[in-house]
């Protein structure tokens, strides 16, 4: 039975190897087809990493994927069509809302299609492959792949 045993994990790790590297070059695949549909965009980028604390919870690796970098600009700051005005008068204790300069639909289209790239990779993929306390940038010629202070 310790064969056995011994053999299966010999085969789950093969496995692993296979869908990372299936992983890999889906990813590179997907990629260039985003900058191919999306002519304006010029590269995307996220950070990933393991909080070094996380206020008595066990700190685990995740991949900030849901508000990408577009074109180096912050995800959070781009995808939204308005944003908050803090140098504004409040009104009834709210700050305006104003257009956001930043945001462009042709660019949130691309935005929305790298989402849906990063969310399909699960976590411990995206860690194998680029990293963790790290910083992904894509452009259609290179990933670079820069260290990450997140504190």
């Amino acid at each position: 039975m310790f064969e056995e045993l011994k053999q299966m994990n010999a085969e789950l790790e093969e496995l692993k190897k296979i869908h990372l590297e299936k992983s890999k070059s889906m990813f590179t695949k997907i990629s260039k087809m985003l900058f191919d549909k999306h002519p304006k965009l010029e590269s995307f980028g996220w950070r990933q990493y393991t909080p070094y604390f996380n206020d008595g919870d066990e700190c685990t690796f995740s991949a900030h994927t849901d508000e990408p970098d577009i074109n180096d600009i912050n995800g959070y700051d781009f995808s939204r069509q308005r944003i908050t005005d803090y140098n504004s008068t409040k009104v009834e204790g709210k700050y305006q809302e104003i257009d956001n300069p930043q945001y462009n639909p042709d660019l949130d289209l691309a935005r929305q299609d790298v989402v849906s790239l990063l969310n399909g990779v699960d976590d411990s993929v995206l860690r194998q492959m680029f990293g963790d306390h790290v910083h992904i940038k894509v452009t259609s010629e290179s990933t670079e792949v820069e260290e990450y202070d997140h504190d």
